[in-house]
């Protein structure tokens, strides 16, 4: 159960991490698109909610998870992030490769 919800807590990190990177991207440039090559540097994330249904836990219950994550600009990511859902803390670390 610990490494369904770690997986997809990378989910959920990786979508708010992408989700924080459209108002920059749009306030940078309006004419050149968004590149892995301009995702460089390390980068912070944070989000919370509820969770209001999920296989084998009792719900409705809150999550809230942060991490930092480093981007190489060639599409690798390295992370890590603490996650505490009715509070089960999770710690962990991510490598990822986005296509």
């Amino acid at each position: 159960m610990k490494r369904i919800i770690v997986k997809n807590l990378r989910v959920i990190s990786f979508a708010l991490l992408l989700a924080g990177f459209a108002p920059a991207a749009l306030a940078k440039n309006l004419t050149q698109p968004c590149s892995l090559s301009s995702l460089k540097g390390f980068y912070s994330m944070q989000g919370q909610g509820t969770v209001l249904q999920y296989p084998g836990m009792p719900t409705p219950f809150p999550l809230a998870e942060v991490g930092r994550d480093f981007l190489d600009g060639a599409g690798n990511i390295h992370g890590h992030f603490t996650a505490n859902g009715d509070g089960f803390v999770v710690e962990g670390t991510s490598k990822e490769r986005i296509q």
